[in-house]
């Protein structure tokens, strides 16, 4: 590829000039980053790019699938510890390495995900707005991760998305010529409640135990609405009816 249309390409990533203004280089690793931008840049992948794959020659192992929450980049407006703020470029979160990646004019930068007190990034296919918190901030409980969690619902009792990564090693054996030599990488979504400050893992008999004098209303308000506790609209929509109740 060109150096023109590498340029072209980075350029194109530019929103505005406001990350000259943020202070962040203790939280942002150059290295790895440039390399993540000139592999993306060398497969014609930026902007709406739906998948970020490492790979080597066939005869060798790939690694298949992605390591990001959403490989698709989007509009993103960072808010750091400090209270110091990232806006206007594109972004993603990268849930292996923990770090949320921003495309600026002077290349791709990291910052890693401890330094972050919420994202708000616009979906770059829905674009609808999207909200992820640190989840330090909600305390811990039983639970025991870092990072960012999705904030599906805010309200006294928030609902939090998280997508765990799941790595199957190969299984080719050369004896009988069989299995995989490749390495996949499979998301798991996975869903959280937080009730005073103890995140919890969205399980029915878990808000039931979180919640029992309301067991029968909410199991009601279950039935009627057809709710299916694995699908994330549907658990917008209950956690939507526990916010009204139990907000006050």
């Amino acid at each position: 590829m060109s150096k023109k249309r590498i340029f072209i390409i980075v350029n194109f990533l530019l929103i505005n000039s406001t990350f000259d203004t943020v202070n962040a280089q203790s939280s942002i690793d150059n290295t790895r980053a440039n390399e993540a931008l000139r592999q993306a840049a060398s497969n014609g992948l930026g902007p709406g790019g739906s998948i970020y794959q490492f790979s080597s020659p066939d005869d060798r192992m790939k690694v298949l699938g992605d390591t990001y929450y959403d490989s698709r980049w989007s509009v993103s407006s960072v808010l750091l510890t400090d209270n110091k703020k990232i806006e206007g470029y594109f972004g993603r979160y990268d849930l292996r390495q923990n770090e949320f990646e921003i495309a600026s004019e002077k290349g791709l930068k990291v910052v890693s995900a401890g330094m972050i007190k919420s994202v708000e990034w616009i979906d770059s296919l829905s674009k609808e707005k999207r909200r992820f918190i640190n989840i330090a901030d909600y305390g811990s409980g039983e639970i025991e991760f870092t990072g960012l969690a999705e904030l599906l619902n805010d309200g006294k009792i928030p609902l939090l998305k998280r997508i765990l990564l799941d790595e199957i090693p190969p299984t080719f054996n050369a004896a009988t010529n069989s299995g995989s030599k490749d390495l996949m990488i499979i998301k798991k979504t996975k869903f959280f409640f937080v009730v005073d400050k103890n995140v919890i893992e969205l399980k029915k008999k878990q808000v039931f135990k979180a919640f029992p004098n309301s067991k029968q209303e909410i199991d009601s308000f279950c039935k009627r609405e057809s709710i299916n506790w694995a699908k994330e609209d549907d658990l917008k929509k209950l956690f939507v009816l526990l916010n009204s109740k139990f907000q006050q």
